[in-house]
């Protein structure tokens, strides 16, 4: 690697253009508690994680119990703020009227129904009233016990639901980076991936929700979730097997920083120097490219990868799930650098933390917002342009390894989707580098004689 600039550019590549690959996963995933969460709410919930309405330590914390007025007035700011993103014109005339009996059922929906009542187009009518002509008023046998007290779990499946019908009512959410491809009766719906996600991306636009519920099979670059054997060898992929440790196998230096940053992060040295140079690094570039620099912050926006959120609701709706690559075949893309590229790699890493940007420069977590309000907006334009600017110059061990073989594989693999017999619906999801860079996976297709039709526009 030539330059200290290159170097940080490859911090991007790897951590928002192809999949996570990182010892960091989700924290639900080896959660030693039980969230309180009834069957009837899960996927309901599932879906609403990704708003940021509410805190996820609500799900520990008397999840089945009476609201409380302050957990309420938290919900009733996080529906607010998902309803300003939609800049909507406020009445002139509007006047809120206080309400009776808030925590109960009534008195929630009634609060909730506030927060899009005083914009413009939303006819004056109850809260009750509306949820009901809207269907999003469902009860028990005992009816719909407006009176009772409203749990905190109910209250947030209501926001969840009001939200999610509010964008689609209004055609609005995230548009992403999405094709359709087609041949006879097959269809491949391609979607590109910002791998590391905010709640401002969700919820998703009808037309990814459409073209997923259509599809018979879900296929990504690999199945964090399955969390079985191959997890497991990736792990241990990732660790030194014969007693030595990354001090043995990089220079004073580099260990030296190391230290340094895992110092800073609170990271346990004894625990992280087992693992080789490209795992560390991958999972320092997680931590220090989160909004909040923390583990915390990057599970967070692990969760709220696109790739997370259709393995989810994959999984919620029992769709088949397939891989194009694999936990193995990535690993492997990582333990083949040479150990010199690892070092660099690393050193990479460390430098763009401990020497952050200036203020003339644009900083990581600047330019990864920059490329999610892209995706929001569907502006494919606007992230090709900034993602050319990092490809420039003469290809290196690394980016060769991301794309090159894997964008003709893929787009081999995808191609015998659409020449099968029969009618098969695939949604594909990988990283948008494997779709926007010129030559890769969109081109390579496109080459083969398939029709390409943007979804994004």
């Amino acid at each position: 690697m030539k330059t200290l600039q290159l170097k940080k550019k490859i911090n991007i590549w790897l951590l928002c253009l192809c999949i996570i690959i990182t010892t960091i996963v989700p924290t639900y995933a080896n959660d030693p508690q039980t969230p309180q969460i009834s069957k009837w709410a899960l996927w309901t919930l599932n879906e609403g994680e990704n708003y940021g309405i509410f805190p996820m330590e609500w799900y520990y914390d008397n999840f089945q119990g009476q609201i409380t007025t302050e957990k309420l007035q938290i919900l009733l700011q996080g529906v607010d703020h998902k309803f300003a993103s939609l800049e909507l014109k406020v009445k002139k005339d509007y006047i809120e009227e206080p309400i009776d009996n808030p925590l109960t059922r009534r008195g929630v929906i009634e609060a909730l129904f506030a927060t899009l009542a005083k914009y413009e187009g939303i006819e004056d009518s109850s809260g009750v009233d509306y949820f009901k002509q809207q269907g999003l008023l469902s009860g028990t046998k005992q009816g719909l016990e407006l009176d009772s007290v409203c749990t905190t779990q109910q209250a947030v499946v209501l926001a969840i639901r009001f939200v999610e019908h509010t964008y689609k009512g209004l055609d609005a959410g995230a548009k992403g980076f999405a094709w359709q491809a087609k041949k006879g009766g097959n269809t491949v719906y391609l979607l590109g991936s910002i791998h590391v996600g905010t709640s401002e991306m969700y919820p998703l636009s009808n037309t990814l929700k459409e073209a997923f519920s259509k599809a018979d099979t879900l296929v990504v670059e690999a199945n964090i979730l399955t969390q079985n054997e191959q997890m497991n060898q990736f792990i241990q992929m990732a660790m030194y097997a014969d007693g030595t440790t990354i001090k043995d196998h990089v220079s004073k230096e580099t260990y030296d920083k190391l230290v340094k940053v895992l110092t800073t992060f609170k990271l346990p040295i004894d625990q992280m120097q087992q693992f080789k140079p490209w795992s560390i690094a991958n999972d320092l570039n997680v931590i220090s490219t989160s909004q909040t620099g923390t583990i915390e912050g990057a599970q967070e926006a692990a969760t709220q990868g696109v790739d997370m959120y259709f393995l989810l609701r994959g999984m919620g709706e029992e769709k088949r799930t397939v891989e194009l690559e694999g936990l193995i075949y990535q690993g492997k893309l990582f333990d083949n650098l040479s150990d010199e590229y690892q070092e660099d790699y690393l050193n990479a890493v460390l430098d763009s933390i401990l020497n952050p940007a200036t203020e003339e420069e644009i900083s990581e977590v600047e330019l990864i917002a920059e490329w999610q309000q892209d995706w929001i907006a569907g502006d494919i334009e606007g992230f090709k342009a900034s993602y050319a600017k990092l490809m420039e110059g003469d290809s290196d061990e690394l980016s060769e390894m991301l794309f090159g073989v894997r964008d003709k594989d893929m787009a081999e693999k995808i191609a015998k989707m659409l020449e099968q017999e029969g009618e098969n619906t695939y949604f594909v999801v990988v990283g948008a580098g494997h779709f926007t860079v010129e030559g890769t996976v969109l081109d390579q297709l496109k080459e083969k004689g398939y029709d390409i039709k943007p979804l994004y526009k």
